[in-house]
This record gives structure tokens, sequence and C-alpha cells, in this order.
């Protein structure tokens, strides 16, 4: 199938209306797999919730979706659908995930595929009116991100990274293409480090963004990653820490 089917997509007209009362989007990438950016996600959106916000996660993880995990959600609960899905309710946050149509199967998505997949879930779901839209994104800076960050009007981009020297080349790739595409990032956050690394934040500094802070290796997560004793960990009480920052960043 060729490309050029995209360019008269209605669903790029549904889009801006779906998302016209969602205040901020954020979608946190990664440079690469393994990083924690599940439940980096999913500890800002809670977070921001706490303080009083009207959020909503959206899972658009193509190739391994896992929101639903950590916030306990059987997925043969489907959510409500009129003339659109209703993304439903937990822990005080809006969840619509990939996961409730794959049913946790693989997809095996190629190029336009994923393209596909991403338009159609942005633009039949019904968000209402929100404060903050998190987005748990595919790992890099693939075709799926690249088209999130360009249907996304004005995204507000959050990067996990660690102190790995893989994390750390890919780290300057990613910031180089979003510079490039003139998308400025709320800040760097550095995961599963003990203190923060002089590579990171020198990179943070040459592309001047901010470096948010970084999360100490939690040993306890793995045994934890469902709610609520997410809620209880110490990685939970680190992300806290930083994710109450996002608000006065972003205004």
């Amino acid at each position: 199938m060729s490309y050029g089917y995209f360019s008269n997509d209605p669903r790029l007209y549904v889009i801006p209306e779906r998302l016209k009362n969602v205040g901020y989007v954020i979608p946190v990438l990664s440079p690469k797999g393994g990083v924690g950016k599940t439940v980096v996600s999913a500890a800002l959106a809670l977070t921001l919730s706490e303080l009083g916000f009207k959020v909503g996660v959206l899972d658009l993880d193509l190739t391994n979706p896992s929101q639903h995990i950590l916030f306990d959600v059987e997925l043969r609960e489907m959510p409500e659908e009129d003339r659109g899905v209703k993304p439903p309710e937990y822990f005080g946050v809006k969840l619509m995930s990939v996961a409730f149509y794959s049913r946790g199967n693989p997809l095996p998505l190629r190029g336009w595929e994923a393209t596909n997949v991403i338009r159609e879930v942005l633009a039949i779901t019904l968000w209402d009116t929100l404060e903050y839209l998190v987005i748990d994104t595919p790992p890099g800076l693939t075709d799926p991100v690249l088209e999130i960050l360009t249907l996304v009007k004005n995204p507000k981009p959050l990067i996990i990274t660690t102190a790995s020297q893989f994390s750390i080349n890919a780290l300057k790739t990613i910031l180089t293409i979003l510079k490039e595409l003139n998308v400025r990032p709320v800040g760097v956050i550095e995961n599963m480090s003990s203190k923060p690394s002089n590579d990171v934040k020198e990179i943070c500094e040459k592309y001047e963004v901010r470096y948010l802070s970084n999360v100490p290796y939690d040993q306890t997560l793995n045994a934890s990653l469902k709610l609520p004793e997410f809620q209880q960990t110490r990685f939970f009480t680190s992300m806290r820490d930083i994710a109450t920052k996002i608000p006065e960043i972003l205004t």
C-alpha cells in the first residue's frame, strides 16, 4: 500500500477535534527499550492526578503495551463506545490502550500499518476535558513516534534515559532529531541511576534541555508493578518529587 493513501486521510481532521480540550500532551520517549518509560509514564500521570488535575494515559507502545498491567486492568473490560471510545478511569486516571484491541497479542506491524493504528486510536478516543494527556510511546524515534509528534499539536516530550553508553548515544540522536523538528522537550529523566551522570547532564546542557533528575534503581519495583502497590515503591516516591515540577515547567 502506498503512503499516498494517508495524505487524504479524514482522520487527520478528526484527531485535532478529539484533542481540542486537552491542555498539554506529554509523549514519554526513550532512546531505546528497557529504560523504564512505562513506569515513568504511569507515575507521572498518577502524580498529576494526585495534584488534582484531570489526567489521561494513552498507551501507544505498539511493541509492548503494558499500562493495563500496571493499572491492574483485565483486557476483557472493553471501553464503552458511543460515537467513539470513552476511556475508562482507574485510580483517578483515564486509560486508553492499544492492548484493549490486540487483547495482549503481538502486533507485528510494518511501516504504514503502524501509522494506521496510531491514527485510528487517536481518532476514535473521546477524551473530553483533560489538563494533561501522557502518551506511552514505542522505544526509539521510529515511524509511530514521529507520527505521534506530528499529529499532536505542540507536544511536550519527556525523555527517559539511563547512564549506559548505549542509551547515551541514542539520547544524542533523539535530541538532535527533536531539535530539527522544532519540538522542545519538557526535560530528561535519568532512570536507574544512584547519582546524576556527568555524561547525561553534559548532553542536556549541549542541547539546552532541562536535566530534571536522576531516579535511583529500586530493587523492589518488579515485585510491585501493579496498583496500588506501585504507589508505595521508592521508585514512585522519587518520581513523585520530579513529576510535581512538571506543571510549573509547562506554565
